[in-house]
Formats: structure tokens, C-alpha cells, sequence
């Protein structure tokens, strides 16, 4: 499935590595994990930010809940995290194949910014 969009199996203990890497680095500005390739693969993007810092979510999917998020919690540390779903499913495959956040992972990203997260998936918001 990898070659497509996450493997489960690697991906998730991935992201949640970064997450608790972020809390072990306090002068950490700005941290980017994205995953893009082209064709019919689902593309994934993560931004820490903190304090007066702008990632490049707004470029990526430029709608209103990010602009109003970032509004608010500008100043203070953050997650901004997009999730697109793959552009075409590979023969054989069901439609709701795609991989999603875990909860784990999203508990881990709220508590390392005192639930300050910015989660877009497909057509779906999660503040």
C-alpha cells in the first residue's frame, strides 16, 4: 500500500516518533512532514508551528477554517495538518481504502500543544 498512501504499519509509529520528537526539542520553530507524489497517491501534510511562525498549509489548501484558526492561535504552539484521500483508487480497491489519522496519533499531536490542532481530512474539519 505504500506506494499509494501510508502503510499503517510504518506510518503511524512514524508520525508518532515526530510528535514526541517535537516535544523533546523546546527551541523547535517550525517542523514539516509531508507526503506528496504524483498520480493517484493520497497526499498528507503536517506543520508544528509555534509563536509568529506560517506554514505552507494555507498554499496547500487555502480555506477559510485555517486562516480563522491560525487567527486565533497564532501565537501559541500548533499543529496544521491536511489529509487529501488518494485521486483514483488502484484496481480492485474499495472506496474507503485510504488511510486516516488514528486517534492515538491525534491524541498525541492535542497533547503535545495543548489541543491546539488544525486537522482538514477530505471535506471534513476537526478542530
Amino acid at each position: 500500500m505504500w506506494r499509494d498512501r501510508p502503510d499503517p504499519n510504518t506510518f503511524n509509529p512514524f508520525l508518532l516518533s515526530i510528535t514526541r520528537a517535537v516535544l523533546a526539542m523546546p527551541a523547535l520553530q517550525t517542523l514539516r512532514v509531508s507526503l506528496h507524489m504524483k498520480g493517484h497517491c493520497q497526499s498528507f501534510l503536517a506543520e508544528f508551528l509555534t509563536p509568529g511562525t506560517v506554514g505552507v498549509g494555507y498554499k496547500t489548501r487555502p480555506v477559510f477554517e485555517i486562516t480563522k484558526f491560525d487567527s486565533i492561535y497564532q501565537g501559541q504552539r500548533r499543529w496544521v495538518v491536511i489529509l487529501d484521500p488518494p485521486r483514483g483508487l488502484a484496481t480492485g480497491e474499495e472506496e474507503g481504502s485510504a488511510w486516516e489519522v488514528p486517534e492515538a496519533i491525534k491524541a498525541a499531536w492535542k497533547a503535545s500543544v495543548d489541543n491546539r490542532v488544525f486537522l482538514c481530512m477530505e471535506d471534513r474539519v476537526e478542530l
